[in-house]
Protein backbone atom coordinates (compact mmCIF):
# COMPACT_ATOMS: atom_id res chain seq x y z
CA UNK A 1 0.00 0.00 0.00
CA UNK A 2 1.21 3.63 -0.76
CA UNK A 3 1.88 6.15 1.51
CA UNK A 4 -0.30 8.40 -0.25
CA UNK A 5 -3.16 5.93 0.50
CA UNK A 6 -2.70 7.43 4.39
CA UNK A 7 -2.60 10.92 3.53
CA UNK A 8 0.92 11.24 3.21
CA UNK A 9 1.95 14.35 0.84
CA UNK A 10 5.28 14.03 -2.20
CA UNK A 11 7.45 16.10 0.50
CA UNK A 12 6.52 13.69 3.59
CA UNK A 13 6.80 11.09 1.04
CA UNK A 14 10.62 12.26 0.57
CA UNK A 15 10.96 12.40 4.59
CA UNK A 16 10.09 8.87 4.99
CA UNK A 17 11.80 8.04 2.03
CA UNK A 18 15.47 8.94 4.21
CA UNK A 19 14.46 6.50 7.06
CA UNK A 20 13.87 3.73 3.92
CA UNK A 21 10.07 3.52 4.33
CA UNK A 22 8.77 3.73 1.15
CA UNK A 23 5.00 1.84 1.63
CA UNK A 24 2.54 1.62 4.75
CA UNK A 25 4.00 -2.26 5.02
CA UNK A 26 7.41 -0.18 5.47
CA UNK A 27 6.14 2.26 8.21
CA UNK A 28 4.38 -0.87 10.08
CA UNK A 29 7.50 -2.18 10.58
CA UNK A 30 9.25 1.29 11.83
CA UNK A 31 10.09 -0.07 15.54
CA UNK A 32 10.53 2.34 17.88
CA UNK A 33 14.30 2.80 19.61
CA UNK A 34 12.87 2.89 22.70
CA UNK A 35 9.55 2.90 25.41
CA UNK A 36 9.14 5.62 28.40
CA UNK A 37 6.42 4.57 30.78
CA UNK A 38 4.54 6.97 32.10
CA UNK A 39 1.87 4.63 33.38
CA UNK A 40 2.91 5.45 37.45
CA UNK A 41 2.66 9.18 39.25
CA UNK A 42 5.97 8.86 41.15
CA UNK A 43 5.99 12.36 43.15
CA UNK A 44 8.80 14.47 42.83
CA UNK A 45 12.07 13.10 42.06
CA UNK A 46 15.53 14.63 41.69
CA UNK A 47 16.65 16.60 39.08
CA UNK A 48 17.66 14.25 36.52
CA UNK A 49 14.84 11.97 36.44
CA UNK A 50 11.77 12.38 34.70
CA UNK A 51 9.09 12.98 37.42
CA UNK A 52 4.90 11.50 36.72
CA UNK A 53 2.30 13.46 38.57
CA UNK A 54 -1.51 14.88 38.50
CA UNK A 55 -1.66 19.00 39.14
CA UNK A 56 -4.56 20.85 39.04
CA UNK A 57 -4.08 23.54 36.04
CA UNK A 58 -4.87 27.31 38.04
CA UNK A 59 -4.28 29.36 34.90
CA UNK A 60 -2.43 29.72 32.02
CA UNK A 61 -0.04 32.62 30.54
CA UNK A 62 1.64 33.68 27.41
CA UNK A 63 4.41 35.49 27.61
CA UNK A 64 5.99 37.90 24.27
CA UNK A 65 9.50 38.66 24.92
CA UNK A 66 12.49 37.54 22.63
CA UNK A 67 10.97 34.45 22.55
CA UNK A 68 7.30 33.33 23.17
CA UNK A 69 6.26 31.22 26.41
CA UNK A 70 3.57 29.38 27.40
CA UNK A 71 3.14 28.67 31.27
CA UNK A 72 0.41 26.43 32.82
CA UNK A 73 0.29 27.45 36.34
CA UNK A 74 -0.74 24.18 38.34
CA UNK A 75 -0.51 22.82 42.13
CA UNK A 76 -0.48 19.36 43.36
CA UNK A 77 -3.69 18.42 44.77
CA UNK A 78 -2.38 16.37 47.49
CA UNK A 79 0.69 18.48 48.71
CA UNK A 80 -0.66 22.29 47.09
CA UNK A 81 2.80 22.50 46.13
CA UNK A 82 3.71 25.21 43.02
CA UNK A 83 4.26 23.61 39.83
CA UNK A 84 4.90 25.88 36.59
CA UNK A 85 4.79 24.40 32.93
CA UNK A 86 6.47 26.38 30.22
CA UNK A 87 6.69 25.89 26.96
CA UNK A 88 9.62 27.82 24.16
CA UNK A 89 8.41 28.94 21.00
CA UNK A 90 5.10 26.48 20.87
CA UNK A 91 2.03 28.72 20.07
CA UNK A 92 -0.09 25.98 18.46
CA UNK A 93 -0.48 24.30 22.20
CA UNK A 94 -2.49 27.69 23.35
CA UNK A 95 -5.32 25.70 20.90
CA UNK A 96 -4.86 22.38 22.65
CA UNK A 97 -4.57 23.73 26.04
CA UNK A 98 -7.84 26.09 26.18
CA UNK A 99 -10.11 24.40 28.26
CA UNK A 100 -7.94 23.20 30.69
CA UNK A 101 -8.09 25.80 33.02
CA UNK A 102 -9.87 24.54 36.05
CA UNK A 103 -9.03 20.82 35.32
CA UNK A 104 -6.49 18.37 36.18
CA UNK A 105 -3.65 17.22 33.94
CA UNK A 106 -1.09 14.94 34.10
CA UNK A 107 2.62 15.87 33.06
CA UNK A 108 5.83 14.15 33.21
CA UNK A 109 9.48 15.92 32.80
CA UNK A 110 12.31 17.12 34.96
CA UNK A 111 11.48 19.16 37.72
CA UNK A 112 13.37 21.69 39.60
CA UNK A 113 12.74 23.61 42.41
CA UNK A 114 12.91 27.23 42.01
CA UNK A 115 14.55 29.20 44.97
CA UNK A 116 14.21 32.72 44.32
CA UNK A 117 10.14 31.79 43.47
CA UNK A 118 9.51 28.83 46.24
CA UNK A 119 7.58 26.33 43.13
CA UNK A 120 8.67 23.93 40.87
CA UNK A 121 9.30 23.92 37.30
CA UNK A 122 9.13 21.91 34.52
CA UNK A 123 10.67 23.12 30.82
CA UNK A 124 9.53 21.20 28.27
CA UNK A 125 7.88 18.71 30.05
CA UNK A 126 8.34 15.67 27.87
CA UNK A 127 4.08 14.87 28.43
CA UNK A 128 0.99 17.01 29.31
CA UNK A 129 -1.58 15.20 28.86
CA UNK A 130 -5.61 16.72 30.30
CA UNK A 131 -6.93 13.77 29.73
CA UNK A 132 -4.79 11.95 32.76
CA UNK A 133 -6.61 8.22 31.26
CA UNK A 134 -4.42 9.09 27.92
CA UNK A 135 -1.03 10.00 29.85
CA UNK A 136 -0.86 7.54 31.92
CA UNK A 137 0.48 4.95 29.32
CA UNK A 138 3.70 3.59 28.14
CA UNK A 139 4.81 5.61 25.17
CA UNK A 140 7.27 4.20 21.98
CA UNK A 141 9.91 6.94 20.98
CA UNK A 142 10.93 6.50 17.76
CA UNK A 143 14.24 7.74 15.56
CA UNK A 144 13.80 11.60 14.92
CA UNK A 145 12.72 11.73 10.71
CA UNK A 146 14.26 15.21 10.21
CA UNK A 147 11.35 17.65 9.51
CA UNK A 148 8.90 15.90 10.45
CA UNK A 149 7.12 16.21 13.62
CA UNK A 150 6.22 13.04 16.21
CA UNK A 151 2.50 13.53 16.24
CA UNK A 152 2.52 13.72 12.42
CA UNK A 153 4.74 10.59 12.73
CA UNK A 154 2.27 8.88 15.03
CA UNK A 155 -0.37 9.91 13.58
CA UNK A 156 0.56 7.75 10.87
CA UNK A 157 1.65 5.00 12.32
CA UNK A 158 -1.45 4.68 13.68
CA UNK A 159 -3.50 5.26 10.10
CA UNK A 160 -0.88 2.22 9.23
CA UNK A 161 -1.49 -0.18 11.55
CA UNK A 162 -5.00 0.02 11.71
CA UNK A 163 -5.31 -1.84 7.85
CA UNK A 164 -5.21 -5.39 9.56
CA UNK A 165 -3.81 -6.32 5.57
CA UNK A 166 -0.92 -4.97 6.77
CA UNK A 167 0.21 -6.12 10.28
CA UNK A 168 -0.84 -10.09 9.92
CA UNK A 169 1.52 -12.57 12.06
CA UNK A 170 4.83 -13.32 10.45
CA UNK A 171 5.92 -15.80 12.82
CA UNK A 172 5.21 -19.74 12.43
CA UNK A 173 2.16 -20.67 14.02
CA UNK A 174 3.68 -23.59 16.00
CA UNK A 175 6.39 -20.48 17.24
CA UNK A 176 3.48 -18.27 18.80
CA UNK A 177 2.07 -21.18 20.14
Amino acid sequence: MQLSSLGVNAQKEKQFSRKGIYTAEDLVRYLPRKYKDFTQETGILSEDEVSCLTVHVDRLQTNYNRIETLNAFCTRPETGEALVVTWFNQNFLKEKLQGVTGRSAYVAGKIRYNEQYHHYEIASPEMFEPNIGLGKRIFPVYSKIPGMSNDYLTEKLRLATSYADLTHETLPYELVA
